[in-house]
Parts: structure tokens; sequence; C-alpha cells
């Protein structure tokens, strides 16, 4: 299951077509999270940062909570081969802050958060 497809209100509100671009974009978002963890450098962050702007402003458009869409983002992250890791900033010893998935993961997280409060929502957008 997708997370865009998780959030039953957001869900509802498209078309068999856009589900299915979100289902690419969920996709395109974990993808580009594991190259980025696997060569981690100024392209593949720059394709994460990019993929994770529009999978978030999706989100938010959608009208899914600041909550909502930090579980959407955990969400697609722990699918694949990533079920075995929990998306945390948590520095302590016992998570291993220096794990790839857990670097690259700290600078998404900040970029998510920048992008859902500099995204208009559908509600907005209207006045």
């Amino acid at each position: 299951m997708y997370a865009i497809e998780r959030h039953s209100d957001a869900a509802a509100s498209y078309s068999p077509s856009q589900r299915d671009d979100g289902r690419a974009l969920a996709t395109a978002f974990a993808t580009a999270f594991d190259r980025a963890v696997a060569n981690r450098c100024d392209e593949t962050m720059r394709e994460l940062r990019a993929v994770a702007g529009t999978f978030v402003a999706r989100l938010r458009s959608a009208g899914v909570s600041p909550e909502g869409m930090v579980i959407a983002v955990k969400s697609q992250l722990r699918a694949g081969d990533r079920q075995e890791w929990e998306p945390t900033l948590d520095s302590s010893a016992e998570h291993e802050p220096a794990h790839p998935h857990a670097t690259v993961y700290a600078e998404l997280f900040h970029w998510c958060i920048d992008t859902y409060f500099a995204a208009p929502r559908a509600d907005e957008s209207e006045r």
C-alpha cells in the first residue's frame, strides 16, 4: 500500500489516474532515497530533494496534516529492503546515527518539513 492511499480522506479526492500517479510518485520517492543512501552525492541528494518535495506538496494539497505527512514519509521509507530500519532522528548510540539511512533521512526530514509548510493547501489556494 502506498502512503497517499493510507490517508483515505486524501485518497478519496483523487481519480484513478491520479492514484496511479501517486503510486508512481511514492515509488520514485523510495527509489530516490535508496539511491541517495547507496551513493550519497550532490546528484542523488538533489534528486531525492526534488522527488520528496513533490511527494510532500501533493500530500499537503490533499489536506494531509503535518503529522500525517510525517507518518506517510516514514511509512514509505519502511517499505522494501528498509523494513528493518526505523526512520528516526534519535541520535543516541543505539540508533547508530552514522548509518547511511539515518544520515540521509536527517536531511530528508528537514526538507519535508520545509516543503510542507511552504506549499499551499487546497483550501488556501481557493482564497
